[in-house]
């Protein structure tokens, strides 16, 4: 990419590509949920948390994994939240 294409925003086909196929990855490994459903997870987890506890929302971290179910590689979804407290209201 030289630096004319670079300030003006342009990308690669092959840059495009593989930024699409991240997001596929992504929202596989998921479980499914797309990002707006997860911001608005989020948005709604914090509006009950911060009734009680002060917390750092610019560094809350909400996402959904697969995890392994048993020996029969069955797998369920999990939510995982990492809410930075500050202190208890």
């Amino acid at each position: 990419m030289d630096l004319f294409s670079f300030l003006r925003g342009e990308q690669k086909s092959k840059t495009i590509a593989k930024n699409r196929l991240k997001l596929i990855l992504v929202h596989d490994k998921g479980g499914g949920y797309s990002t707006q459903v997860l911001e608005k997870l989020k948005i709604e987890m914090l509006a009950v948390i911060t009734k009680y506890l002060e917390v750092d929302e610019e560094q809350v971290e909400i996402k959904m994994i697969k995890m392994k179910k048993n020996e029969q590689n069955e797998t369920e979804t999990a939510l995982v939240a990492n809410v930075p407290i500050k202190r208890m209201k």
